[in-house]
């Protein structure tokens, strides 16, 4: 959040958000850690628009795609060694 300037985003107050929420626009603030949300200003959206339409921010995200896709495989293998040791572990009466 440190690269837009305030003048491209402000956070929303309590009012802002509940008015949001009940709007089924945003989740409940819950969600966020109980931390208010942030909205941009038209010059800010060009701004993420500009950022998410280069090269480099499709190189980033799909590294990053990548690098969770493995760590969710790893999990599932570490699911499957703690079943597969928790079978074999008990005594055979």
């Amino acid at each position: 959040m440190n690269r837009f300037l305030e003048d491209f985003m402000f956070q929303l107050n309590d009012s802002e958000t509940d008015w949001l929420v009940s709007q089924n626009v945003i989740p409940h603030k819950k969600y966020f850690g109980g931390s208010l949300p942030y909205a941009f200003t038209e010059q800010g959206i060009a701004m993420l628009s500009s950022i998410l339409h280069s090269e480099m921010y499709y190189v980033i995200y799909s590294n990053h795609v990548r690098i969770m896709n493995q760590i969710a495989l790893y999990v599932d293998f570490l699911c499957f060694i703690a079943v597969f040791s928790n079978r074999y572990e008990k005594p055979i009466n």
